[in-house]
């Protein structure tokens, strides 16, 4: 399972700090939908992707400071976003969106 993201202070740092690519997933722990979603996105880990879940109720903060609501993905790489990813009806689609992302680094 990804990582739950701690609220720490130095977190923004760490986004920003990280050459690599990372997927954050921002979730509320109230909407039943976003679980599979989660679940699914173990498989950008299993493709060395480091995926971070915050949630939204308790760790607010996090998510206000990259503009992200609950149910939007953002993928950054060097430190700057490249996109997100707002989950819809079609979660293999959303995951398949993420992971080109990933790959290509351009925004969409």
């Amino acid at each position: 399972m990804p990582q739950i993201w701690s609220c720490d202070a130095e977190w923004y740092d760490k986004l920003k700090n990280e050459q690599e690519k990372v997927v954050v997933a921002v979730w509320s722990s109230h909407d039943e939908k976003v679980n599979p979603y989660l679940e699914k996105l173990q498989v950008l880990e299993d493709e060395n992707i480091p995926v971070f879940i915050v949630d939204k109720d308790s760790c607010g903060s996090v998510a206000e400071k990259i503009g992200a609501k609950p149910g939007e993905t953002v993928i950054f790489k060097g430190g700057k976003e490249v996109g997100r990813v707002t989950l819809g009806e079609n979660i293999e689609a959303d995951i398949e969106k993420v992971r080109e992302l990933t790959k290509g680094g351009q925004n969409g």
